[in-house]
């Protein structure tokens, strides 16, 4: 016959087995997880460095329209303008010429 507590200690060391086989399968998950998320993040983070110059460059650009339009539209607004008075003066002095060629031409 075998003492009781002789083969209680082969039953605990029997559960003890089959809880550390238990703990080292979820560790190994765990693990496997981790690798993933360490994976993931190093993606994200080259996604992030690749949006930021993609924004960069575009905002170069669009500053750089911004700056060409605006260069010409200060151009366009040192152009000297025909003004009311100048108009006005033109019509004065075609009307003018106007009478002093009809007066010599019809008298």
């Amino acid at each position: 016959m075998i003492p009781a507590w002789f083969s209680e200690t082969f039953i605990i060391d029997h559960q003890n087995a089959q809880s550390w086989r238990e703990q080292k399968d979820k560790l190994l998950s765990v693990d496997s997880l981790q690798l993933m998320v360490t994976a993931l993040q190093d993606s994200i983070m080259r996604l992030e460095a690749g949006k930021n110059l993609i924004l960069e460059a575009g905002y170069g650009n669009a500053f750089n329209a911004y700056q060409g339009l605006s260069d010409r539209y200060i151009a366009e607004l040192r152009k000297p303008r025909v003004s009311l008075g100048t108009t006005v003066g033109v019509c004065l002095g075609a009307a003018g010429a106007g009478l002093v060629i009809g007066a010599l031409v019809g008298g």
